[in-house]
């Protein structure tokens, strides 16, 4: 700490002012502190990309699994593997949306495709704006 001394000459004054002026100690910290805003930033844009990327395989295997149980027939039709999947995934993305088909050719096509936000972790995905994320299967079926 530096100490004046009010009855101190105009030298004595101008003598301290240049050594606080020339003092370095706490400019670590402010730096610091400048520092540590984008730090926080560029961490919770790796958390929020580290969960997305987690909750996306989470629904990936859900889906793969789903179209494995119709393909050995766990389920009537397409409307039922639909019903069954928006039902399963409503603690992963609650506005998920089931889509599945079967082409002529015996291939089983299922998608879901659900918003980012379901699946935001820390609200910095809605910065950038609203995305849809899809998942797709696709299983060969026995004719």
């Amino acid at each position: 700490m530096i100490r004046v001394n009010a009855s101190a000459p105009f030298l004595t004054r101008l003598r301290v002012l240049r050594r606080f002026r020339a003092a370095e100690d706490g400019s670590a910290t402010v730096e610091v502190m400048l520092w540590f805003p984008f730090f926080l930033v560029f961490f919770f844009t790796i958390l929020e990309a580290t969960h997305m990327f987690y909750a996306t395989s989470q629904i990936r295997r859900i889906v793969q699994d789903a179209s494995r149980q119709y393909v050995r027939g766990a389920f009537d039709n397409t409307s039922a593997l639909e019903n069954w999947l928006e039902a399963t995934l409503e603690p992963y993305a609650p506005n998920a949306d089931a889509r599945a088909s079967v082409a002529l050719d015996g291939r089983l096509t299922t998608r879901v495709i659900f918003p980012e936000s379901d699946v935001d972790f820390t609200g910095l995905s809605a910065v950038i704006g609203g995305f849809d994320i899809e998942v797709d299967a696709v299983v060969q079926t026995e004719l």
